[in-house]
This record gives structure tokens, C-alpha cells and sequence, in this order.
């Protein structure tokens, strides 16, 4: 693996994304090493496609707990690699519906919020076809 070539095209790639915070993802970059980095930011992304169909299971199924937990599981995450809006976008939906627990209120928002993940995942796959070696 050419980790520096990889880490190079995924921070020129996702810079320019709104929403991105550098600044937070080259944080993790001088907590951990590149190939750590990497490896977070992989399953990441696959954390964001597994709570997608979590997410669009408990719409189906109209409960709101396997939404909120999904949505949860993100937020921390989100911020640490930089993903700050989505990350925020997360945060208060987790919050919203972990205080009412009511998701008919709440479907529009989950709606957004699964489009938002949606553009996520595919710009972090978007930003280096190598990433999933990392897992």
C-alpha cells in the first residue's frame, strides 16, 4: 500500500467538501499514524452504510430507538474525522429523538439525514478508490 499517495488524495479530496473540517482530520493525522487514519475513515464509511439500512429499517418498522442508536454511533465519529456539519446534522436528530421518541415528528428530518449519510458515504469512497484496503 502506498499509505502517503493514499492519505495525500483522500485530504486533497475531501477539503474541499462542505461541511469538511481539515483542521479536525489533520488532528487525527498527528494523534495516529497515516494507515490509522485510513483504517478509521474505511469503517467509518461502513458504519455510515450500516446505519443507513438501520436507519431505513426502523422508518419501515416505525421505531424511532434503532434510529436514534444509529444516528448516536455516528456523531462521535463524524467529528473526529471532520465531518463536522454531518456530524452536527446527527447529533441533533439523536438528540430530538432520543427527548421524544415520537418519530412521526421526526420522519422528515430522518428523510435528510439519510441523504446527507448518503453523500457522505460516497465521498469518502469518492475520495480514494484504495480506502477499503485499509480495513
Amino acid at each position: 500500500m502506498e499509505t502517503e499517495k493514499d492519505i495525500n488524495e483522500v485530504t486533497s479530496n475531501l477539503r474541499n467538501l462542505q461541511g469538511f473540517d481539515s483542521q479536525a482530520f489533520n488532528n487525527l493525522l498527528s494523534d495516529t499514524s497515516q494507515a490509522v487514519t485510513l483504517r478509521i475513515l474505511a469503517r467509518f464509511q461502513g458504519s455510515i452504510e450500516d446505519a443507513i439500512k438501520t436507519i431505513e429499517k426502523g422508518l419501515n418498522e416505525n421505531t424511532s430507538e434503532e434510529i436514534w442508536k444509529a444516528c448516536h454511533k455516528l456523531t462521535g465519529s463524524a467529528d473526529l474525522l471532520g465531518f463536522k456539519s454531518f456530524g452536527e446534522h446527527s447529533r441533533t436528530l439523536d438528540v430530538k429523538l432520543k427527548n421524544t421518541n415520537a418519530l412521526a415528528e421526526s420522519r422528515t428530518d430522518v428523510v435528510k439525514f439519510i441523504e446527507a449519510a448518503r453523500a457522505v458515504s460516497f465521498a469518502i469512497s469518492a475520495s480514494s478508490p484504495q480506502l477499503k484496503n485499509y480495513l
